[in-house]
């Protein structure tokens, strides 16, 4: 969340990913897809699939963060 606030108080545009196992699946066959999940400011993990992919595969607790749940905090930020 604290990312997020830093967006809202930068004056500069961002494109925030909330990733989902279905994105990321598109994402190895698409190219373009692919290259906006790399450039993103903040990629979100979406769903638990993602969640459970990054500490399986990498040991990083991420806590399922829902893009609408994020934009809501947000939106009591401003």
């Amino acid at each position: 969340m604290e990312a997020g606030v830093k967006m809202l108080t930068s004056l500069q545009f961002h494109h925030v990913v909330t990733a989902n196992a279905l994105l990321l699946l598109e994402a190895q066959n698409n190219p373009t897809l692919q290259a906006a999940c790399a450039n993103a400011s903040l990629v979100l993990p979406d769903s638990a699939g993602v969640s459970w992919a990054a500490f399986t595969l990498h040991g990083a607790r991420l806590p399922r963060l829902p893009g609408i749940d994020f934009a809501f905090a947000l939106c009591g930020q401003a």
